[in-house]
């Protein structure tokens, strides 16, 4: 089966050759890595000392002196969702928000604002450089760019960083 997979053909070669050592494959998620590794095992492929990292880890760990030194937090993706609603929430008390409407401020719909503005900091957009642009309905945009000002705000006041400035630190 694996003659038609030549990746799994080549790590079930790198497994053979270096059967004890340490050998860390990069995945997505760790839940991806464990399917996979699942899938591989009931296919008969022996991997002793594989280990799933993602790129998120190897960002992390190259990052830690620069986190350490400067006393940084590492946002975990629940509670930058719980700070999303909590500026939605306030946005909306100050009347300030024209697309997004307080019906609609569901963990879901933190959840959904929460990835977007997550995509959009990883791709190096933040408020400073908005991309009002690439997004058709202005009210939108406007919604976006202050919602993404509040959280900008919420994690340097509280000395978070997000996955976005972990791997754009990382590239520096």
């Amino acid at each position: 089966m694996t003659e038609n997979r030549p990746l799994v053909h080549f790590l079930k070669r790198i497994c053979r050759e270096n059967l004890t050592g340490k050998k860390n494959l990069i995945m997505p998620s760790y839940l991806d890595g464990n399917t996979l590794k699942k899938s591989l095992s009931r296919e008969g492929f022996f991997a002793l000392n594989l280990n799933i990292t993602t790129l998120f880890d190897l960002a992390r760990d190259y990052c830690d002196d620069y986190i350490s030194k400067n006393k940084l937090k590492i946002l975990d993706n629940s509670l930058g969702q719980i700070f999303l609603l909590q500026i939605l929430k306030k946005l909306s008390r100050e009347k300030l928000l024209n697309y997004f409407q307080p019906p609609t401020f569901s963990p879901g719909i933190s959840r959904s604002i929460y990835l977007a503005l997550k995509e959009l900091r990883i791709a190096d957009f933040f408020s400073r450089n908005f991309p009002h642009s690439a997004i058709v309905n202005s009210k939108k945009s406007e919604d976006l760019l202050k919602i993404m000002q509040g959280y900008e705000k919420i994690l340097k006041k509280q000395n978070y960083v997000d996955e976005a400035d972990i791997y754009l630190q990382a590239v520096k």
